[in-house]
């Protein structure tokens, strides 16, 4: 791997105390998880990240501390290992603990979720424990999701039922973390008539049918029994547990499905791949670029409408690639170790907004005539996407999202007698299209933009809460076509910050859908760009 390149390394004993790895059949043994992570130091690898499980069947506080001794003498060993070899790195560990989550087919469908609040104190507990130890970071996902996945998993036909009513609240974006409200959640199903905490925490019967047993995916339900009867006893001691590598472990996959393992061969390198590894891999951010070589960079004015306000701007950058890559222009690339387009792609859109002129930055080899590149990159556009401008600009001119400052945004009270701009569900459009007469949003947005202070609260991606005042990032407005014409500061270099026209818009009425157009980007002197 160093050959090539050095990334990073993620380790995964799933459980810290031998114990619980032999009760999840984990069979590696401690003395392999040091060897493991030391050999990794020993060679370069100055991070190391670690996945473990907390709330696992039959886990103690003891468990957790059979982790942190774990996590302190990997530590340890690794700082011996430093002065030792002189080495002028030291050793960072980031461990991310996941809640246990019981799934049909394993031997553990029968168990039920070990309750919240045991395992956020186990997981406190492991932080307590380890907080001495320097270079250690603990992260644990989020619980209430953790206790949906349970129910969710292995429920049954009822909670049909529990979905659909999610989705008639508008609960349809809910895996972004911004959108996820467990509140929602948690209410619609005492609605329903059952408890989130209960059903997660349901224990079954060995003996009784479970709501995915017509379901046949080949294991035995004996089998299964078997092993989970052979997990709950397992002792402290490390023990090889049979597994289908090694033997026959008769889970049912072969009779029942009439197939046959196949296990694959060792893997042996060919003679002409044997004389590579004796060739000095060249570093490709060190290559020397013959700077005589002319580039042109262009800026073009392209809109993005239609289908295209439902792409994110990930997916907007990753399809306008595409096309570029269609054209057959010769493009220049980034010349690190996995070399992408030079292309910019400005100020991203917010989602379900649409834009008369983003700007995008390209850099091609070719001196094209700019009406020939226009025509060539339109034609391979997708609808909705149309290069309305272009300019050659010098190379290393100032880029898009420094040199654009503000942005001219068009913006329209959505009614039920228009087109809806976004794809929510019924229920949810009923709750969220009342009618909105003009003058009601002219005196909205007056009232909002004539305060002292535009106040505005958003989490970062820790969770945590800030409030800025977007006062100064609201330019001239006007209002025409029964549209609200407004400056909004975009960009970056700047003591203002940039304000979304979604965000402002929910100061506005909350209640309201809004058609959002960029119409235009300017400058710092507000000339247009």
């Amino acid at each position: 791997m160093q050959s090539v390149r050095k990334s990073g390394m993620t380790l995964a004993p799933e459980a810290g105390s031998q114990r619980l790895r032999n009760v999840i059949k984990k069979n590696i043994s401690e003395e392999q998880i040091l060897d493991a992570v030391l050999t990794l130091y020993k060679n370069g690898w100055g991070k190391v990240k670690f996945y473990f499980i907390a709330g696992l069947p039959t886990e103690t506080l003891q468990d957790m501390d059979e982790m942190a001794e774990l996590l302190g003498k990997i530590k340890y060993k690794a700082k011996g290992i430093k002065q030792e070899l002189g080495l002028n790195y030291g050793l960072e560990l980031t461990c991310t603990v996941s809640i246990f989550v019981p799934k049909p087919f394993t031997p553990f469908q029968w168990c039920s979720q070990t309750d919240l609040s045991t395992v956020t104190e186990h997981i406190q507990y492991l932080k307590e424990k380890t907080k001495h130890i320097k270079g250690l970071k603990i992260n644990y996902h989020e619980s209430a999701v953790s206790q949906i996945e349970a129910v969710l998993t292995r429920g049954d036909a009822s909670l049909c039922d529990y979905i659909n009513a999610l989705y008639q609240k508008g609960c349809y974006l809910d895996a972004w973390g911004e959108y996820f409200n467990k509140e929602v959640w948690s209410q619609t199903a005492e609605e329903c008539g059952f408890s989130l905490s209960e059903l997660a925490q349901k224990k079954y019967n060995l003996e009784e049918d479970l709501p995915w047993d017509f379901v046949n995916v080949g294991l035995s339900k004996e089998w299964l029994k078997k092993e989970y009867k052979t997990a709950l006893t397992q002792g402290t001691e490390f023990n090889l547990q049979k597994t289908c590598e090694h033997n026959c472990v008769n889970c049912g996959v072969c009779t029942t499905l009439k197939t046959h393992k196949v296990l694959a061969q060792p893997y042996k390198a060919s003679e002409e791949a044997q004389k590579v590894l004796d060739i000095k891999p060249v570093d490709p951010t060190r290559v020397n670029v013959d700077m005589s070589i002319p580039v042109y960079r262009y800026r073009l004015k392209i809109t993005k409408k239609g289908l295209l306000k439902y792409f994110s701007h990930l997916d907007w950058q990753n399809t306008f690639h595409k096309c570029l890559a269609r054209t057959g222009l010769n493009i220049v690339y980034t010349l690190g170790f996995n070399p992408t387009m030079k292309v910019s792609m400005g100020i991203a859109l917010p989602l379900f907004a649409e834009s008369e002129g983003e700007l995008v930055d390209i850099e091609i080899y070719d001196n094209v005539p700019e009406e020939d590149l226009v025509n060539l990159i339109n034609s391979k556009l997708p609808e909705g996407a149309k290069v309305i401008g272009i300019k050659q600009v010098e190379r290393y001119a100032t880029a898009v999202d420094i040199a654009a400052q503000w942005a001219e945004y068009k913006i329209t009270p959505y009614n039920k007698n228009t087109p809806h701009p976004n794809p929510l569900p019924q229920g949810a459009r009923e709750h969220q299209e009342p009618l909105y007469n003009f003058e009601k949003f002219m005196y909205d947005v007056s009232r909002v933009l004539s305060s002292d202070k535009v106040l505005i609260t958003k989490k970062n991606k820790k969770g945590l809460e800030k409030t800025t005042d977007f006062k100064k990032s609201i330019g001239s407005y006007r209002f025409d076509e029964n549209s609200l014409f407004i400056y909004l500061k975009v960009g970056q270099g700047s003591d203002i910050p940039a304000l979304r026209a979604d965000d402002l818009m929910k100061l506005v009425n909350p209640e309201q859908i809004f058609e959002i157009t960029r119409v235009r980007f300017l400058d710092e002197k507000l000339n247009e760009m």
